[in-house]
């Protein structure tokens, strides 16, 4: 094996970020425009994502839920929009968009107030749902909104 295929395998299996650096440091060009060409690509595909929120299809609609949740760019255009996606018909849309809210954790405290709805309905998966990602957001919420009782450690649940 090579120096570079001994540093990627070193760091796919045991995550070291000395192998990390390594290769970043051996391709820092690489990595770079590789990051911009990302970052270009999200101003593009936010839009086209947030669209996709509204297809027909509730996998799409899911999908495209799921896949804002990783990106931390145009984050005043994919907060709302997963916010809004809470009230999908479709369950598994909801369900997606929650979870895609929860894994931004404290950037998406803009939604708090949609979970916090979202944590009363009647539907149990959806309650679930809105609840473990405000826990991932700003579980002091919870407690405000009387969801927990004041003397549960925040610290507990993760």
């Amino acid at each position: 094996m090579t120096d570079n295929q001994n540093s990627l395998a070193e760091y796919v299996q045991t995550g070291s970020d000395a192998a990390f650096r390594e290769l970043v440091s051996r391709y820092v060009d690489l990595v770079y425009s590789t990051a911009l060409r990302f970052q270009r690509a999200t101003k593009i595909a936010v839009p086209a994502l947030v669209e996709a929120l509204k297809d027909p299809d509730p996998l799409v609609r899911a999908n495209a839920a799921l896949t804002l949740g990783y990106l931390r760019e145009e984050l005043d255009v994919i907060i709302p929009a997963l916010a809004a996606a809470l009230n999908d018909k479709e369950n598994r849309v909801a369900l997606s968009a929650a979870k895609a809210l929860g894994r931004l954790q404290t950037i998406a405290t803009n939604a708090i107030p949609s979970l916090l709805q979202a944590a009363l309905s009647s539907d149990g998966a959806r309650r679930e749902a809105a609840i473990n990602a405000l826990k991932q957001i700003g579980p002091e919420s919870l407690r405000k909104a009387g969801l927990i009782e004041p003397a549960t450690p925040v610290a507990s649940w993760r």
